[in-house]
């Protein structure tokens, strides 16, 4: 898919070119998603952006199998390009439909007690970790514990930092919204404490 760059694009991802796709495709500067225009795609499922601050993934796998809940996840994946760190709040990810509703992520405490299939979605998450590792296997990982997968012993924080040359990988969860998931376009809004304005991507879930 083709996209027109534009003067809110360079405004938000701060207008440096750099070189986009696994193997050394042309350098373009990528426009802002909206719920009415999806990003690349890296498979069937994986849709992304990059910028001069960051190269943004999310993985649509997970979401594709739940059927009756209320909530669903969103595979994240985040390689920091920046000359500096990046800091991400729990409540700095939101999902919008294409009507323009918004859904921030659910509560912690509402996760434990309602989803049930964290550890599949750990399982169904691992070609897109494999995804990331290969594409920034020269970057460091960064833990990611906004939501433990049942059975994790890890602490839950309320906020991530991706340093320089460092990337990370988890779910992010959100109430079920307005007519379900199923063939409905979405964009994700992604803001760093270090940037004003939201970095966005378009998503379906098939």
């Amino acid at each position: 898919m083709t996209y027109r760059r534009s003067v809110v694009a360079r405004a938000v991802w701060v207008a440096a070119a750099i070189a986009v796709g696994l193997s050394g495709c042309a350098k373009k500067e990528p426009v802002s998603a909206d719920a009415r225009t999806l990003s690349e795609k890296l498979n069937p499922f994986v849709y992304y952006e990059i910028g001069s601050v960051m190269f943004l993934a999310v993985d649509t796998r997970a979401a594709s199998y739940v059927d009756d809940a209320t909530m669903f996840p969103l595979g994240l994946g985040i390689s920091n390009l920046s000359q500096g760190s990046l800091t991400f709040k729990r409540e700095q990810f939101i999902v919008e439909d294409s009507a323009g509703r918004r859904y921030p992520v659910v509560s912690y405490d509402e996760y434990r007690r309602d989803y049930k299939r964290s550890r599949s979605d750990a399982e169904l998450g691992q070609e897109f970790a494999g995804i990331m590792e290969t594409r920034y296997g020269n970057f460091r990982s960064t833990p990611w514990t906004l939501f433990p997968a049942g059975g994790s012993t890890a602490p839950v924080v309320n906020q991530v930092e991706v340093g320089r040359n460092e990337y990370v990988i988890g779910y992010l969860y959100f109430p079920m919204p307005e007519g379900g998931i199923d063939k409905k376009k979405f964009k994700l809004l992604v803001r760093a404490d270090e940037y004003p304005e939201p970095f966005l991507i378009g998503f379906a879930i098939d």
